[in-house]
């Protein structure tokens, strides 16, 4: 009797919904994301010049009973200005996502680690974004 060859051990996936900013491409867990909608809605935030990490926060949202301040992505990642036209609305936050475009869901299976080039603010960031 023959062996049956072992079956390709499964690989864990992760979806996740890429989206663009400025002409850049990111990805984003799609567990971590509430809801995708468009900017109607938004109110201006203007507590900006109180410090330069509230400069990213322009508008608030109000879904559900519940403030969500609107970060504006391309500032956050340090990027040309941009046309946003989507709100990722974020799970277990207070925070919403103005970005330029979702493109799709999808599935990845690695996740890699930031090299250590990367210091300060984008380690913060990279494991959500």
């Amino acid at each position: 009797m023959r062996k049956q060859p072992a079956a390709p051990a499964s690989r864990a996936q992760e979806g996740v919904i890429l989206f663009t900013v400025a002409g850049y491409k990111f990805a984003i867990a799609a567990a971590a994301v509430k809801e995708i909608r468009g900017m109607e809605g938004m109110h201006p935030f203007t507590l900006g010049a109180i410090s330069p990490r509230l400069g990213k926060l322009k508008y608030t949202l109000e879904r559900d009973g519940i403030t969500y301040f609107v970060v504006e992505a391309n500032a956050h990642f340090h990027l040309p200005a941009s046309t946003p036209g989507r709100v990722l609305v974020l799970r277990n936050l207070s925070t919403a996502v103005l970005v330029d475009s979702t493109d799709r869901m999808t599935e990845i299976s690695a996740l890699h680690a930031l090299p250590r080039a990367f210091k300060r603010d984008e380690r913060e960031w990279y494991r959500g974004l």
